[in-house]
């Protein structure tokens, strides 16, 4: 696309794609349903994001369910780094996982 018009490009694709054609990784973060998205793995295609585990119980008092002691890790705790497959990491144990 180098050398023609970005005319008929949307300003999101603009964003997306520029940098792209001048060799910069652009870095897109939002915040979805499950929390904080960084479009980190597969070319900056796959979002990863943090991960938690919790108890489940019902609250008799409050007449309603619950989760409590919730466990947090970091996205860059749970994913694999860019360009290693989840299973071979994990074998491996992990190497490369940033866990606070």
């Amino acid at each position: 696309m180098s050398g023609r018009s970005c005319r008929g490009l949307s300003s999101l694709a603009r964003r997306l794609l520029i940098p792209r054609l001048n060799n910069v990784e652009p870095r897109i973060e939002f915040e979805g349903p499950a929390g904080h998205v960084k479009m980190a793995l597969g070319d900056g295609h796959q979002g990863i994001t943090e991960t938690a585990y919790g108890t489940y119980r019902f609250n008799k008092q409050k007449q309603m369910p619950e989760i409590v002691d919730i466990i947090r890790y970091p996205a860059e705790c749970v994913n694999p780094p860019a360009g290693v497959e989840a299973e071979k990491w994990i074998a491996d144990g992990m190497k490369g996982a940033k866990c606070n």
